[in-house]
């Protein structure tokens, strides 16, 4: 097999996909919007409950310290939910942030790639330097995929 063979399998195996990683931002960002709305939807459904016993129970004397009661725990409830959807979109948001400076890393390093694919493609070059550049695309790809090996 020549040098230029090994290249372009080389390359076409190990080419990076950014567009996965942003698809997969989106994904995340989709998630964490539907699951601000089923926790504000079964706090809802919660909270329509506990007014509709306090409806059914109107004629009681004590209906005054029910509503009272239902109205404090409607309130923990609210503030238990808004604290535990806080804690979800910061976990989100770290996650979002992580995936944003690994697509940024990735996309520098297939500029570097794209870059030394043009330096050599500009030149005519001679069996030794086929081998340097070779050399040198594998020591590239070595520190981009450390863990494949073929």
């Amino acid at each position: 097999m020549t040098c230029a063979g090994r290249s372009s399998r080389s390359w076409s195996l190990r080419r990076l996909r950014t567009d996965e990683l942003a698809s997969s931002l989106l994904c995340i960002s989709r998630s964490a919007r539907s699951s601000a709305r089923r926790a504000c939807t079964a706090s809802e459904k919660k909270i329509l409950e506990r007014v509709d016993r306090v409806d059914r129970v109107a004629d009681n004397d004590q209906v005054f310290f029910r509503v009272d009661k239902v109205s404090t725990e409607i309130t923990r409830l609210l503030a238990e939910r808004v604290k535990v959807l806080a804690a979800r979109v910061k976990v989100l948001a770290e996650r979002v942030k992580v995936l944003a400076e690994r697509v940024k890393v990735l996309a520098e390093r297939v500029k570097v790639q794209n870059d030394l694919k043009a330096d050599i493609s500009d030149k005519f070059v001679t069996p030794k330097d086929l081998d340097d550049v070779w050399h040198r695309l594998d020591a590239l790809q070595e520190a981009v995929f450390p863990d494949v090996s073929f």
